[in-house]
């Protein structure tokens, strides 16, 4: 999806820029783009390779989400209090009473608790 922009992407060029065979099938399936041939093209049956891919509503939104956890991933960094810019944050003030509790080595780590109750593990 992330090579796929507002002006379309032909089957070819998609293919030759991902360096593999893509799921359009799926993503038609599932509504995240149209795969429809190109107006520019006057053949008669231009071939599938030269049509072009637009995303939909749903795929539009789901890039957005897909560019939301990037940014989200740059702020968390590799996961350790060193390389993360939200530990930055954390810093407490020198002279307040969170100065003297020794800073985490890693990011917290809060199960998901399903509204049915229990661990995504089944415990």
């Amino acid at each position: 999806m992330r090579f796929v922009g507002e002006e379309g992407i032909s089957v070819h060029e998609l293919e030759a820029r991902a360096r593999t065979q893509t799921n359009l099938n799926g993503k038609v399936r599932w509504g995240y783009i149209a795969v429809r041939p190109d107006p520019a093209d006057n053949r008669p049956k231009p071939p599938r390779s030269a049509w072009l891919i637009h995303a939909t509503r749903k795929g539009a939104k789901d890039m957005e989400i897909c560019s939301l956890r990037g940014a989200l991933e740059r702020l968390v960094g590799e996961g350790n209090a060193q390389a993360s810019p939200l530990f930055r944050g954390l810093e407490p003030y020198p002279d307040g009473w969170r100065a003297s509790v020794g800073k985490p080595a890693t990011l917290p780590h809060y199960p998901m608790v399903l509204h049915r109750g229990g661990f995504p593990d089944g415990s």
